[in-house]
């Protein structure tokens, strides 16, 4: 610790960061602070310095205000990190803007918020690590410029892990601020899913896992089959809705966003991998019968998604995992025949897509409620994004004569939506300000 940089109530105070550069990164190098000086020299290593608003210069311009005491070419490293194959592949035509710093909240910058709020923690503990190994108060002139600068240097980094704790909170619903609705923990999806689906859901879980508690799934490792469970299960009981109760249940921010995010992964992930037609009918449960042979609507599932990757089903570690699921699918069906869980449409090919979405639309998030040890425990979390693509299709195709979920796009050969109101998909989806405390999404 360089204790000749003490100063007074020091301006030009800011914390470095090292980290390996974008073209040596990879998910698993995430940046991370370094106490070896040599690094400095590596042609592989860049040091970004993290500031607050006190600084001289002040701290930087970016949209979203946990963010500004990050330099942008840090965020647009880390963002570079934590994209999945759909932003990965969207960079070069600017679909999504990834690297853009403005105050729109997307599936990406929520992750980078929540890889750099690792990065400080990580950075905070290699400083007070060593508390117990200094005395309580300086002994000499040296020691007291270094606690002087030591002090300067944890009260950027609290500040800092604070500002991001505190939007993540936000976001999350954890704050008493109203939360973004696209953010979704395993909280929302056993609570605030739709009538008629939540109960066969909620069934499903408790029969075939024998919970339905968040803790106790979180602690069986079971997250990733949930979220598999839900998004699939969602997809099929959407098929079943009439358009009085599309539009009953559309007057909910939650299901609202949820109908628009269904859109955008018909679009994003290729519609000839999926069940389409509502073919069949039965009850408020949403059991659907489907024809067989050609018109099958499980056709084309070799299909690539838009993304330009292969779907999760020609992975044979997902299907491996696929298979696994199935048999809770087959254990709720036997005892919820009218169910959407009994839906013939549950093969190990349509798990797999499904466990392909939760992998990537979601993201890890470190622990925001304040818990200590073995009980703190990191999150998964799925992200419903949204863009200008989807269209209002997806709202109001059940209303469609043809049956098809998305209006007339089962009969388009060019792969766009029916069109009328493409341009106005999220235009209910609220919009981040600078300042989630002043301005809630």
């Amino acid at each position: 610790m360089g204790y000749g940089f003490s100063l007074e109530d020091n301006t030009t105070d800011q914390c470095a960061l090292k980290m390996a550069r974008r073209d040596t990164l990879n998910s698993h190098n995430i940046p991370a602070s370094s106490k070896n000086a040599a690094l400095e020299n590596c042609p592989d290593v860049d040091i970004h310095y993290v500031r607050l608003p006190s600084h001289r210069f002040g701290d930087y311009s970016n949209g979203i205000s946990a963010l500004t005491a990050f330099p942008q070419r840090l965020l647009d490293d880390v963002s570079s990190v934590v994209a999945n194959g759909r932003e990965r592949a969207s960079r070069t035509s600017g679909r999504y803007a990834i690297d853009k710093w403005n105050n729109q909240i997307t599936r990406n910058k929520v992750t980078v918020m929540c890889h750099l709020m690792m990065v400080v923690q990580k950075h905070h503990a290699g400083i007070v690590k060593w508390d117990n190994k200094l005395p309580a108060s300086p002994q000499n002139q040296k020691q007291f410029h270094a606690a002087r600068y030591r002090a300067s240097q944890l009260h950027i980094l609290n500040t800092v892990f604070h500002r991001l704790h505190g939007m993540l909170r936000d976001l999350s619903g954890l704050n008493s601020v109203p939360r973004d609705v696209r953010v979704v923990r395993l909280e929302h999806i056993l609570t605030e899913s739709p009538p008629g689906f939540a109960t066969d859901f909620r069934n499903a879980l408790k029969v075939g896992m024998g919970t339905r508690k968040a803790a106790k799934i979180r602690e069986a490792g079971w997250v990733d089959l949930v979220f598999t469970l839900w998004v699939c299960g969602l997809w099929l009981w959407n098929l079943g809705l009439d358009p009085d109760e599309k539009e009953e249940l559309g007057q909910f921010d939650f299901n609202a966003s949820m109908f628009r995010w269904l859109g955008f992964l018909r679009n994003t992930y290729g519609r000839d991998l999926l069940p389409m037609h509502k073919h069949q009918f039965y009850g408020q449960g949403g059991n659907i019968g489907t024809a067989g042979g050609e018109h099958s609507p499980l056709i084309g599932l070799d299909a690539q998604n838009s993304s330009g990757e292969d779907p999760a089903s020609g992975s044979t570690e997902s299907r491996m995992i696929a298979e696994s699921y199935q048999a809770v699918v087959h254990v709720a069906a036997a005892s919820y025949p009218d169910s959407v869980f009994a839906c013939p449409e549950w093969t190990v090919e349509f798990l797999a897509w499904g466990l392909d979405i939760v992998t990537q639309e979601g993201f890890m998030c470190p622990d925001l409620e304040g818990k200590e040890g073995d009980d703190s425990y990191d999150e998964y979390m799925l992200f419903m994004e949204c863009d200008q693509d989807t269209g209002h299709a997806a709202e109001n195709a059940a209303g469609n004569t043809t049956g098809d979920i998305f209006g007339a796009a089962a009969s388009n050969t060019d792969g766009d939506i029916a069109g009328g109101g493409a341009e106005h998909a999220c235009e209910n989806v609220a919009e981040v300000d600078t300042d989630l405390r002043d301005s809630p999404a």
